[in-house]
């Protein structure tokens, strides 16, 4: 099987937030590293997932949040802890 390479659109913060691209088009912010996925009409697209895990975790990995909620997918590799 031949090995296939996928390459996004990219661009720092402000040029993502200034993009509007074609519906379905992903493009990934190189400031933060946050995906957006675009619907041909939103500038800068939709973030995809709601929430980066510094603003879940505190400095040790806890999960800190008391309330709400994560939409998007969510990956976990390795073990995941409730305290």
């Amino acid at each position: 099987m031949a090995n296939t390479t996928i390459l996004l659109k990219r661009g720092t913060t402000n040029k993502v937030a200034a993009y509007t691209g074609k519906s379905g088009e992903l493009v990934l912010d190189t400031t933060t590293n946050i995906l957006y996925v675009h619907d041909g009409k939103t500038r800068g697209g939709i973030r995809v997932g709601t929430m980066k895990m510094s603003e879940l975790t505190d400095d040790v990995g806890y999960y800190k949040k008391t309330g709400g909620e994560i939409t998007g997918n969510v990956t976990i590799k390795g073990s995941l802890t409730f305290k």
